[in-house]
């Protein structure tokens, strides 16, 4: 499987992280971490959204399959649908020069 890698999206991707995090990292953090997909949707999207305007304050990528084409038989007519790009992995990172108390580098 290919993948590649790109900069979150935030109108698109934090759907898909949430669950990819959920259904891989759920059952392993029962009991000890509390799950709350409202607040990581926020820190996810807040992130996403200061890493727009400000690269040098976050890191936050996703891997997505690299779009194929599927072969669609319908109504006795070939035709190549391109498959939707799945989100496989992501990376986030806080930069350590950003004081969150003060606002300031």
């Amino acid at each position: 499987m290919e993948w590649e890698w790109s900069l979150v999206d935030p109108l698109v991707d934090i759907e898909e992280i949430i669950l990819l995090c959920d259904e891989n990292y759920g059952p392993e953090s029962e009991g000890f971490l509390t799950r709350d997909r409202g607040l990581y949707r926020k820190n996810l999207t807040v992130a996403a959204a200061y890493q727009k305007f400000d690269r040098s304050r976050e890191f936050l990528a996703v891997a997505k399959t690299v779009p194929g084409y599927k072969r669609v038989v319908h109504d006795g007519f070939v035709d190549l649908v391109t498959a939707k790009p799945e989100i496989v992995g992501f990376c986030w990172r806080r930069s350590e020069s950003f004081n969150t108390e003060t606002r300031k580098y």
